[in-house]
């Protein structure tokens, strides 16, 4: 009886132990939800450090402009606007901060949104930039196809810390 409640000691403390260790492992890491127009989930997109940019090509200028984004709780927050071309149709008096950097006209803004419905281009170069990879909306939807995204989050377990 006394060999069997040892046992019973350690096969506890050895399961405490490895659930502790499991538990180390589990982080709660940003997502990108992206939703077709009738409402079905169609990709989540994590976001390791909690950000992403919105990356179309300006219709008259034909050069690239970046929305990023945070996410904030469940909100979508615009923190800054960046593009190539200065003039027709795009802002310069709005926001907090108007710069040139890295050869790119910059708008620092502080907007949130509980989400943000898209037309997908016909012009290439219409996606998501996640951490140097781009994500083109035409891997989900069609082209002029309405997709909506939306903040969330998701439990991420890793062996590695």
């Amino acid at each position: 009886m006394r060999n069997r409640n040892r046992l019973i000691l350690i096969v506890a403390v050895i399961s405490v132990a490895m659930l502790a260790l499991a538990f180390r492992g589990l982080r709660v890491v940003p997502v990108l939800r992206l939703y077709d127009e009738k409402g079905r989930h169609i990709a989540s997109l994590i976001l390791p450090d909690g950000s992403f940019s919105h990356r179309f090509v300006h219709s008259i200028h034909k050069t690239p402009v970046d929305e990023e984004y945070r996410i904030e709780g469940k909100q979508l927050a615009l923190y800054a606007i960046r593009y190539d071309t200065y003039g027709v149709g795009m802002p310069s008096d709005e926001g907090e901060n108007f710069r040139i950097e890295d050869g790119r006209f910059v708008i620092d803004l502080r907007r949130s949104y509980e989400k943000i419905d898209i037309r997908i281009s016909h012009l290439p170069g219409h996606g998501i930039s996640i951490g140097g990879g781009f994500f083109p909306f035409t891997e989900w939807a069609d082209i002029e196809d309405l997709i909506t995204l939306k903040a969330g989050r998701v439990i991420q377990f890793s062996l590695r810390r």
